[in-house]
């Protein structure tokens, strides 16, 4: 908790583009620490397989929060739906861990290309580049354009954690 509101508060001082991302980092931390005034809102749960699906009714924001169980860790992942871009933060460490942003690239090809890139965090780890790509290959194949910011803050980095986690993020999509 308290290096999730370190690393927002140091988000400030990056350029311009960086401060709608600490706006929405910023607003998703008050849902994921679940802050007094979240808590009083009305909430309908739906049990979902091995997880639970939370949809708030009165927060501005389209959204889903589920709680599953990967590979014998707690997995939180929060699911927003913006204007222009979908932001996904899935976390077993409770904190964010690296910031990835995908997006499809638009042009003559027939075929579609997408362009992965690490915003912060562990710029080493293919594994998490393969999932960012994964996602937004979904959301495009929906016929969205709109863009992926996703946070992975993952304590284990393996194949079969980053499936669980493209997973349940198409089952459960907003797009």
């Amino acid at each position: 908790m308290e290096e999730a509101l370190e690393f927002i508060s140091k988000l400030r001082y990056f350029n311009v583009d960086h401060i709608l991302l600490f706006l929405h980092v910023n607003f998703l931390t008050d849902m994921i620490c679940g802050f007094a005034e979240l808590r009083k809102r009305k909430q309908r749960h739906i049990e979902i397989g091995s997880g639970i699906v939370e949809e708030a009714m009165d927060i501005p924001v389209q959204h889903k929060k589920l709680a599953l169980d990967i590979k014998g860790n707690k997995t939180d992942i929060v699911i927003c739906a913006y204007d222009d871009h979908f932001l996904v933060i899935a976390t077993q460490i409770g904190s964010m861990g690296t910031i990835l942003h995908a997006r499809k690239e638009e042009g003559v090809l027939i075929h579609p290309t997408f362009s992965v890139s690490v915003l912060l965090g562990k710029r080493d780890e293919p594994m998490l580049v393969a999932c960012a790509r994964q996602i937004i290959e979904h959301i495009s194949s929906t016929g969205s354009s709109r863009s992926l910011v996703l946070s992975l803050g993952l304590r284990d980095h393996s194949l079969p954690t980053l499936k669980g986690i493209v997973s349940a993020v198409t089952e459960n999509c907003l797009w």
